[in-house]
């Protein structure tokens, strides 16, 4: 075993049992299951920004297809009629 690693064992026994300042092995779990859960979130976010912008761009692509096809102003994505007013 290293002695290094011995020697943060110890460091962790002392600040758990308060003879050491710093943050406990109690206090840490939690707070690296909401870094993770943080992480994640930051990720899906991510991931539901850019399929959002992919989705968005492929419906403006359409709607100018539509407005070309048939006369019809959309707007955003949303079919507007000459007759139709939007509010």
């Amino acid at each position: 075993m290293h002695p290094e690693t011995l020697r943060g064992w110890v460091r962790q026994a002392e600040v758990d049992g308060g003879v050491r300042p710093g943050t406990t092995s109690d206090d840490a779990k939690p707070m690296a299951y909401l870094e993770r859960d943080n992480h994640e979130l930051k990720r899906a976010n991510e991931i539901l920004r850019t399929a959002s912008a992919f989705y968005w761009s492929a419906g403006a692509v359409v709607g100018e297809a539509y407005e070309a096809l048939s006369g019809c102003v959309t707007l955003n994505g949303l079919v507007r009629s000459g007759a139709v007013e939007v509010a």
